[in-house]
């Protein structure tokens, strides 16, 4: 079914056309499908009696309906086709490729290299790859950043000395879908007179389903053909302009970089942000093709980087590879607010009392962080506002428990800021909190942005005990954990801190001198060793 992933992989000029082809070939399938069925139950459907209609005029929507055989053999059939198509199309990259013509060089009289970095997000607040880039372009290099596009970002800009080149998302079945649902709406359309005239009404189609059954069948393979178009695109933007390396942000594009690592010569780099397959965001059929594609494909990485040790021995355990360069998330130096802070930004924004102390949580509000836990602890926490700083696709259910638990007037939820701007609210705060649940082993590895963030803003820290939190927070003395399922813990905790005003400021002045070790500038030298040898 994916035989466009299998294609990719040849640099020829079947690129684009195969995935539109595979895009085709499943519309035309479902579509033929569908309107059989549609036809057998249309004179069934002609001869019952009408839906029923309410006292306004509206026409209630018909009752669901069991899914044709035909899409349930067709569903199974794509299902596994999809999964030998992916796997043959990385056992095909992963082949041992022909003696390159010349290794990695800068060319003469030309100092610097030319490195791509693929990033699949819209590259607006990924603090780890302004940096990384921002660093190669100061020390000489010509970097460019491939990023996904959105209607509120540049489709191309310049900042800290790269480029950033952002590819659209619009693969073919976006635009077919965009048909049906206009041609379905056309045959819908009409208008019922009442007694305050004519009113459009939406008359159900024969099979009464509130979603085309072939618009599901598109959900199997919406992720695939999503990545297959901006691989797609990505290779057209960037085969015209080659680079001397390519540096794959996360697994998922590692293969567009080790495609074009393959196709012009280049050194490939990869850059594991986190245990990708191990992360709670993806299904197990997704986990087991995305397994496939980083065992195949990890070996031809010339350098790989992480996180952390924790990531970096799991790597090395699974596939096999030398241990991976571990480059830690921290904030600049520069960027750490100088003594003196102003304690007014963090509670302008959020309207705290002078005398009330800040507990912080600064991030994404995503699943299994364990937001949930802390806004219950709340119920439990003697004097403070605990203030959740951010956003994500919870917020509306973390709004809802809030007001549920009944403590509106204990947690405040309020935007994200800058980046630029974020150490002088974070350095607010009394203490900062890292509440993350174990879910998958990639939370258990956890070693997010802000806890070098508290830790540069010399903000005590309360986190759950998992093994990396466990060897920053007490092995440094820079606060406490407590159990992640335990929201009576947590609270002891922050209690515990809040009540104690000089071992916090003990621990907020470690926590600062920590950062002396732990930041940027100490580890951007890892990063420049990396191609400083090909230079």
């Amino acid at each position: 079914m994916l035989g466009g992933f299998a294609v990719l992989y040849d640099p020829a000029p079947g690129l684009v056309m195969s995935h539109y082809v595979l895009s085709m070939l499943i519309l035309i399938a479902a579509v033929v499908l569908d309107w059989r069925a549609r036809c057998r139950g249309w004179a069934a459907w002609r001869s019952s009696p009408g839906p029923a209609t309410s006292s306004t005029g509206w026409t209630s929507r018909a009752p669901r309906r069991e899914l044709p055989s035909e899409l349930v053999w067709l569903h199974a059939t794509l299902a596994a086709v999809t999964r030998v198509a992916i796997l043959r199309a990385v056992v095909a990259l992963g082949e041992p490729e022909p003696a390159r013509a010349a290794r990695l060089r800068a060319p003469a009289g030309h100092p610097r290299l030319r490195i791509v970095m693929f990033v699949y997000n819209t590259f607006r607040t990924d603090a780890r790859v302004l940096k990384e880039a921002g660093t190669l372009a100061a020390g000489g290099h010509d970097v460019r950043v491939i990023a996904v596009w959105d209607e509120t970002m540049a489709r191309a800009e310049r900042r800290d000395g790269f480029r950033v080149t952002r590819i659209e998302r619009d693969p073919p079945h976006y635009k077919v879908w965009r048909a049906v649902r206009r041609v379905r709406g056309a045959l819908c359309r009409g208008t019922r007179t009442t007694t305050q005239g004519p009113r459009p009404v939406r008359t159900p189609l024969p099979s009464g389903n509130r979603h085309a059954w072939y618009g599901r069948l598109l959900l199997l393979v919406h992720k695939p053909l999503l990545y297959l178009d901006f691989y797609a695109r990505a290779f057209r933007s960037v085969r015209t302009e080659p680079a001397d390396a390519y540096h794959a942000h996360d697994l998922n594009t590692l293969p567009i970089a080790a495609l074009l690592a393959r196709t012009t010569g280049g050194m490939l780099v990869y850059d594991s942000h986190e245990l990708f397959t191990e992360t709670s965001s993806i299904s197990e059929r997704e986990r087991r093709v995305w397994r496939a594609v980083e065992r195949r494909l990890i070996g031809r990485a010339e350098h790989i980087i992480t996180v952390c040790d924790s990531i970096a021995d799991e790597l090395t355990s699974r596939y096999g590879v030398v241990t991976p360069t571990v480059v830690l998330n921290c904030p600049r130096r520069s960027d750490a607010p100088r003594a003196g802070r102003p304690t007014s930004l963090l509670r302008a924004k959020v309207g705290a009392d002078l005398g009330t102390p800040i507990v912080l949580y600064q991030g994404g509000f995503l699943p299994h962080r364990g937001l949930e836990t802390l806004i219950d602890a709340a119920m439990h926490i003697e004097r403070a506002t605990v203030v959740l700083m951010g956003w994500g696709r919870i917020e509306p259910a973390l709004r809802e428990r809030i007001s549920r638990r009944g403590v509106e007037d204990r947690v405040v939820i309020t935007g994200p800021v800058p980046q630029a701007d974020l150490q002088g609210y974070t350095a607010c705060a009394d203490l900062g909190v890292i509440p993350y649940h174990p879910v998958r082993l990639n939370n258990y590895y956890t070693t997010p942005n802000k806890l070098f963030e508290y830790m540069s803003a010399g903000v005590p820290i309360v986190a759950s005990r998992l093994p990396e939190l466990v060897r920053f927070v007490e092995d440094l003395d820079i606060g406490l954990t407590y159990h992640w399922a335990d929201e009576h813990q947590l609270a002891d905790a922050i209690n515990t801190l809040l009540s104690d005003e000089p071992r916090r400021q003990r621990l907020g002045s470690t926590a600062r001198a920590a950062s002396e070790r732990y930041n940027w500038e100490r580890e951007a030298v890892k990063l420049e060793r990396i191609y400083e040898p090909a230079s």
